[in-house]
Parts: structure tokens; sequence; C-alpha cells
């Protein structure tokens, strides 16, 4: 699988992968193929409005997400669906999970990571979205060269001349960050 892979190659795991949630209650997914995957952005206003609807109606329950009746969870699943422009609702689609992040560089969201991340879940599709959120501030290592003077003595004479010297410094900058998002959904017939 994707994990053995990974594994072999040295590859760091995908901001997508290390922050993905698993969907309460969904079975696991057989993996499939990468280029069956389809990966598309959403507009964030609509699914962050789905997603606010969810908190507010949570934060005025008296009862866990969880222990809803299921008709309401469909709901809620099906006007995030809605949101997130796929035809149908959760008649037609499972929901698998979803990663959420934030990071200062782009993760190419249409590149190989998400894509193949989705696969090995057993998502045909993998719908991203963005919000830039502000600067803020990182640390990063920056180089500093300083010049330097040695002087060696050993048996067979003496050594000296300039050199230079590198060192590396953390250093706060300020840099624009980015939330992103991805949920993973298949096809229900897809699921046995």
């Amino acid at each position: 699988g994707g994990e053995v892979q990974l594994a072999l190659c040295g590859c760091a795991a995908s901001p997508w992968e290390t922050s993905f949630e698993h969907e309460p209650g969904v079975a696991a997914v057989a993996p499939i193929p990468a280029d069956a995957v389809t990966v598309r952005p959403a507009p964030f206003e609509r699914v962050d409005e789905a997603l606010l609807e969810f908190e507010r109606a949570w934060a005025q329950s008296d009862t866990y997400w969880e222990d809803w009746p299921e008709h309401e969870r469909r709901a809620h699943t099906d006007r995030l669906i809605e949101a997130l422009q796929l035809p149908g609702g959760s008649e037609e689609w499972v929901l698998l999970g979803a990663s959420r992040f934030t990071a200062f560089e782009d993760p190419r969201p249409e590149g190989r990571d998400l894509r193949r991340f989705a696969a090995n879940l057993g998502a045909d599709h993998a719908i991203w979205t963005s919000a830039y959120l502000g600067k803020a501030d990182r640390v990063v290592d920056r180089p500093v060269h300083y010049p330097s003077w040695h002087f060696r003595s050993s048996r067979h004479g003496h050594d000296h001349g300039f050199g230079s010297h590198t060192v590396w410094v953390p250093v706060t900058i300020e840099d624009d960050e980015t939330l992103w998002m991805a949920f993973y959904l298949t096809d229900r017939k897809s699921v046995v």
C-alpha cells in the first residue's frame, strides 16, 4: 500500500495526510488508483458557511453531535456536500473524512500528494478549499557567513590564512498564512 511506498522512499507525509481526521462511523474503503481520483476546488465561502451552520447547531444542541438522530446528522452532511458542489447528497456520496491545516507555503492541491492520499483512502473525489488568513510570524533558519582567520601548526609546518564560516541562525519573519481544507468522498456505490 501507500504507507509501504512512503516508508521505502523516505518521503515525508504531506499536510493533507498528517492533518486528516476520519469521519466517525464510516468504514474504511479499499484504495483506488490515483488517476481515478477527481481533485477540484470549491469556493471557500460556501464551504465555510456549511461548516458554520453545523457548529451553530452543535453549540445550540444539548447532545453531542455524534449522538444526534441520523436524519439530523445526514442533513448537515447533505449541506456540506451541496457546498462542495457535488450533485446528489448523502444518498449518493459518503464523506470519508477531511484535512484541515494552515501553511505558509502552497501545498499544491493540484499536485500528486493530495491525489495520492485520496486514492489511498479510497476516495474518488478530493474537494479542497483555502482562505488567506493574513500575516503571521514564523521562524526560519537563515545562513550567516563570516570571515575567519585560521592558524594551524603541525610537525610539517604552519598554515594560516583567511576563510569563511557559515552558521544557520533562527530568524523570525512575517509571512502570508493560508488555511487549507480538503474533503474526501466516494460514491456510495463504492462502499460495500
